[in-house]
């Protein structure tokens, strides 16, 4: 007899949500599991198998600690907005809000064949205003904190979409910014964004990192994202000013070898130390995209700490690195770049360690360093280091390579930012009371400059308030890091009766029962990662949370199936939610043919369970 998948999966599906059999219980004798996976994205056009295999591998965790006797919490979540809401909005002019319900309910559809067991009562979509008010109030908590604060911003600009551009939207063709699906011209522009301080948090996002059960390629891209490095903070002094530049490096042994110094084109500073007569070479080579080991003067001279001594200060972009270290002074007979940059522009090459070949970066007695002569490095660091310290002239430090973070965007459709500019120049961040902050129902267009199509909502972005003041609303919105980096609270936080207020008792209490979550499986992004563990500090800072690790457990998904496809909802309705999952949890490469491997397979045990137990 063949096995008839429709009329039982119908049966079992049917049974299953009507009778909640996959609900989170509030049963304090069940050891309790939190089960995760990662918002899905339903305004995609393009069906990504590998984000339905990570469903089902997640799902499959989900079903063995249900039947082991864990009340298990695994739910759904949908990331809508973003880019792929925003380009339906302006191509068709419907509302992205209305477009993202309706992609839902049609993905909760393929997750019901699927026979995923999601408690579907407690699932989460970010454009829901009861989830982004909650986003919208972690906004103003940082800024209250003072860890978000905004910052001018390069971005891509279209002139003839009259639209700011995503970076996955252009490309370098010929050495001109080019938009990748119709070719046409990009600008780059200068926008006040938003950005998130890490500074603070980044040594307690370290510590106890290599404890925490992530994979080993997670744990190291967490390092590497955030890179601590100790050394020391130089205050250098430009000459016949009160101009003070800090110096980040990792030793100061060498320093009586320093001949000349370096300043970023990016410095602000740069032509205010720029003498009349090298002004024009400065510009020039501001203005140029030369990527070589080169440089030009400055005319200015910045004072040795250690002995007095002018260095030159020229403009170069060769030493530019991920820690923001926009000035440096240079020594060239033990640096492999400075020694090539001196070489070129005839510089002093100053010899610090006695050693027969320059640049030398090894260990060796110090020469031509005064009260360091005769010294190791270790010694000679110690000395000089002390001196300039009891001077005024450095302190140890950590510095890190991650400082902050962009959380905005030129979007509409993204989570408004609660804040409203007077013309008197004053700030009103919203309160919880007037949050969640809407959008208004208008037709999403390009504003046809560097601003969020909220531009020409008028009506929504002009304030004015029944004391008389005017002003205005922020235009960007917050990207989906945010978001992206909390869902998995909203989660705890459901009820009947919408999300429990973050800051109250009620939701502390819930949050500490049910965290950390025991198993994350997704295709992790470390940066996500980060942005998760800080908001839990900073929840804990506020007194909302006592501290916890976001995740117990990680496992990275990464592995994507190799080319090939398959029409999922028509292999669904072909071959039943059984044979397609345990395709998609086995299969090393998508081929629709193997299909029928797994439907015999299924077939076979069928007959082998109704030949044991028939009478």
């Amino acid at each position: 007899m063949q096995y008839n998948y429709k009329e039982v999966e119908e049966k079992w599906s049917n049974y299953w949500l009507n009778n909640k059999v996959y609900k989170k219980m509030n049963d304090k004798f069940r050891p309790r599991f939190f089960c995760l996976s990662k918002l899905f994205n339903p305004n995609s056009k393009e069906i990504n198998v590998n984000e339905y295999i990570d469903l089902i591998k997640t799902d499959a965790v989900a079903r063995i600690k249900r039947m082991q006797g864990y009340n298990v919490l695994y739910a759904p979540g949908f990331q809508t907005f973003g880019l792929d809401g925003e380009r339906y909005a302006i191509k068709t002019g419907n509302n992205p809000f209305d477009y993202s319900k309706k992609n839902i309910i049609k993905e909760i559809e393929l997750f019901k064949k699927l026979g995923l067991s999601f408690d579907y009562d407690l699932a989460v979509n970010t454009t829901n205003p009861d989830f982004y008010k909650w986003s919208q109030w972690l906004f103003t908590k940082l800024y209250e904190k003072r860890l978000a604060y905004q910052k001018d911003t390069d971005i891509y600009f279209c002139d003839v979409l009259k639209r700011v551009v995503g970076e996955r939207e252009v490309s370098l063709v010929n050495n001109e910014l080019k938009t990748i699906k119709d070719n046409f011209n990009v600008s780059i522009r200068t926008v006040k964004q938003w950005y998130i301080d890490l500074t603070s948090y980044n040594d307690r996002l370290l510590k106890n990192i290599d404890k925490l059960d992530y994979p080993k390629n997670i744990i190291e891209d967490f390092k590497n994202i955030i890179g601590s490095k100790k050394g020391y903070n130089l205050k250098i002094r430009v000459d016949e000013t009160n101009m003070f530049f800090n110096s980040f490096t990792e030793r100061v042994d060498n320093l009586f070898g320093a001949s000349f110094c370096l300043i970023s084109p990016k410095n602000k500073y740069v032509l205010d130390i720029t003498y009349e007569d090298e002004y024009e070479d400065v510009v020039e080579y501001l203005n140029s995209d030369d990527k070589s080991v080169s440089g030009v003067f400055t005319g200015s001279f910045a004072i040795n700490p250690v002995n007095g001594k002018m260095l030159p200060i020229w403009v170069a972009n060769y030493f530019l690195d991920d820690y923001d270290n926009d000035f440096k002074v240079c020594i060239p007979s033990t640096d492999e770049l400075d020694f090539e940059f001196a070489n070129k522009y005839g510089l002093d090459i100053i010899d610090v360690i006695d050693f027969e070949i320059a640049p030398y970066t090894g260990n060796g007695i110090h020469i031509n360093s005064e009260f360091a002569n005769d010294l190791y490095n270790d010694e000679a660091n110690s000395k000089i280091l002390n001196y300039l310290v009891e001077n005024g002239y450095a302190e140890e430090t950590t510095d890190y390579k991650l400082k902050e973070l962009c959380i905005s965007d030129s979007l509409f459709f993204g989570e408004a930012i609660p804040i409203i500019y007077f013309n008197d120049g004053s700030i009103k961040v919203l309160n919880s009371m007037e949050l969640p902050l809407k959008h208004p129902d208008v037709i999403v267009k390009p504003s046809g400059n560097e601003y969020s199509p909220l531009y020409n909502a008028k009506g929504w972005n002009n304030i004015f308030t029944k004391e008389g003041k005017e002003g205005s609303r922020e235009l960007s919105t917050l990207n989906n890091i945010i978001s992206n980096s909390w869902y998995y609270l909203a989660y705890i936080l459901k009820s009947n009766a919408g999300l429990l207020p973050i800051n109250s008792p009620d939701a502390k209490y819930e949050l500490e029962k049910w965290l950390p979550v025991n198993l994350y499986m997704a295709s992790i992004n470390a940066k996500e990662l980060i942005v998760t563990r800080f908001l839990l500090f900073v929840l804990e800072d506020f007194g909302y949370l006592s501290y916890v690790e976001p995740f117990e457990k990680v496992v990275s998904l990464n592995d994507e199936i190799s080319d090939g496809s398959i029409d999922l909802v028509d292999s669904l309705d072909k071959y039943g939610a059984d044979v397609v999952r345990l395709y998609l949890l086995d299969t090393k490469e998508l081929n629709p043919i193997d299909l029928d491997i797994y439907r015999r397979f299924i077939n076979r045990l069928i007959r082998l369970f109704e030949n044991e137990f028939s009478v």
